[in-house]
């Protein structure tokens, strides 16, 4: 037997009912639908958050992202990367993100490779020559013309050329260290983040509806795009042809990513490594198209937003579809148990190798519009008088805003939450408002609690 590599891709922005073997009409998901047969396939797989950072922080750190007084970014002691464990239990971590996912925030604490990948690194990975790469990167130094190069130059060239794809990309720069490593255990992470908008997918990957062209394309992206971090639901109106066009473009870039996937499975099993290793695959969020009067992600806690796709492959597991929802906060103790790890304390998730598993699952966020955050230092804190938690079961899902609105849906006859019905049902209401006061006053103890923690060790420090 090989060694037992641990390889986690993350999609950005993918929801699980535009997988087809979710039943999505398009064929967006080949290689996903050929997994999901020989996979641990959670049907019910839920973000924590629908914004990146936060989701993040979940994901690889098992902790709720709103526990320190709103600093959401994995910057304190005792948010414990499962990074960090596997790299301190002899693996060789990498990672390849790039965005919100870098090293200022503290997301690739543990990894002993992470590569950013920048607009530097697509163009030289991409077709072009080195000495417009020079010429380039000189020009943009001195007139920030970073945007004009993501639209005029390197947006254009992957929508006419897959290969230009940041999907691809990824794949070529994270293989060589992958080869430099075959003699020892690795833990590769991979964001693919061509899903995330703005849409160009390559012309291979276009269903009907698509955009005939780049310039169709870009007036559609930027249509949704308008006023984005500053408008609130309702504020967008969509005529069905954009709504058409946009979500086709939005389908074309899974397509897109979905073969990225592939050709890199298709690389680790040359290189001998992919039958011995444990596969996740999952999406750190999704997408709303509109359901609730809004486009984009960040804000809202409905299915579209936080509903992902959730697949584990590897050795000794077993292929079944588990309907039961389940969090990717408990992906990292997942990990640990997949390689007989002791599970840290810290971490809040259990293991979904487990029979036994939660009636449902929490969700939270603090923004009202998708400006609603700042950068302090080296964190990224959202305000807590516009939090919004939610809780989340296979029949019902229960959202609290500002402590005060209070929505509830029946997702077996609703399952577009529609229809609030939290004053038809005031018993199931305020049952579920009690376990989410609950987890609340638990992140309010634990704060403060860190709070004390942290002003002691100070004192301890300066010999007081």
């Amino acid at each position: 037997m090989g060694n037992r590599n641990i390889i986690l891709l993350t999609v950005e922005c993918l929801r699980s009912d535009h997988t087809s073997y979710s039943g999505y009409q398009k064929e967006t998901t080949p290689t996903l639908s050929s997994l999901a047969e020989e996979s641990l396939n959670f049907t019910n797989a839920f973000s924590v958050s629908p914004w990146t950072p936060l989701s993040f922080t979940a994901t690889l750190t098992s902790t709720y992202p709103l526990l320190f007084d709103g600093v959401v970014n994995p910057i304190q002691k005792n948010r414990i990367s499962i990074a960090k464990i596997l790299q301190e239990n002899g693996y060789k971590t990498i990672s390849l993100a790039g965005g919100w996912l870098n090293p200022l925030y503290n997301y690739t604490r543990g990894f002993d490779s992470h590569n950013k990948m920048d607009i530097a690194t697509a163009l030289r990975l991409a077709k072009y020559s080195s000495f417009w790469f020079l010429v380039f990167n000189r020009l943009s130094e001195k007139f920030k013309l970073t945007d004009i190069y993501r639209d005029k130059i390197y947006r254009k060239a992957r929508y006419q050329d897959f290969e230009n794809s940041q999907s691809l990309l990824k794949n070529r720069r994270i293989l060589p260290q992958v080869k430099k490593n075959l003699d020892q255990n690795m833990f590769l992470w991979i964001h693919y983040s061509d899903s995330h908008p703005p849409w160009y997918p390559a012309k291979e990957f276009h269903f009907p509806n698509t955009s005939s062209n780049y310039e169709e394309a870009r007036e559609v992206n930027e249509r949704v795009r308008e006023n984005i971090l500053e408008r609130k639901p309702g504020e967008l109106n969509l005529s069905e042809d954009e709504l058409q066009k946009i979500t086709a473009l939005y389908d074309g870039e899974i397509r897109g990513v979905d073969e990225a996937i592939n050709r890199l499975i298709e690389e680790l099993k040359d290189l001998g490594i992919f039958e011995d290793s444990y596969l996740i695959i999952t999406g750190d969020h999704g997408i709303e198209l509109m359901e609730h009067d809004d486009w984009g992600h960040g804000i809202n806690l409905y299915d579209e937003l936080v509903h992902v796709p959730l697949l584990i492959r590897g050795p000794d597991i077993e292929s079944k579809k588990i309907d039961e929802p389940v969090s990717l906060i408990d992906i990292p103790p997942t990990i640990s148990d997949l390689l007989n790890l002791r599970k840290p304390k810290s971490f809040m998730g259990d293991s979904l190798l487990k029979n036994k598993r939660r009636k449902g699952v929490f969700l939270e966020n603090a923004q009202e519009k998708r400006k609603d955050f700042s950068r302090e230092g080296r964190k990224v804190v959202l305000d807590l008088e516009k939090s919004k938690y939610g809780y989340r079961t296979d029949k019902y899902k229960y959202i609290l805003t500002r402590g005060e609105e209070e929505e509830l849906y029946n997702l077996e006859s609703d399952q577009k939450e529609q229809e609030n019905i939290a004053d038809e049902r005031p018993e199931i209401r305020n049952r579920f408002r009690k376990i989410v006061l609950n987890h609340i006053e638990f992140e309010k103890e634990f704060s403060e609690k860190n709070r004390i923690k942290g002003k002691v060790e100070s004192l301890q420090e300066k010999g007081i």
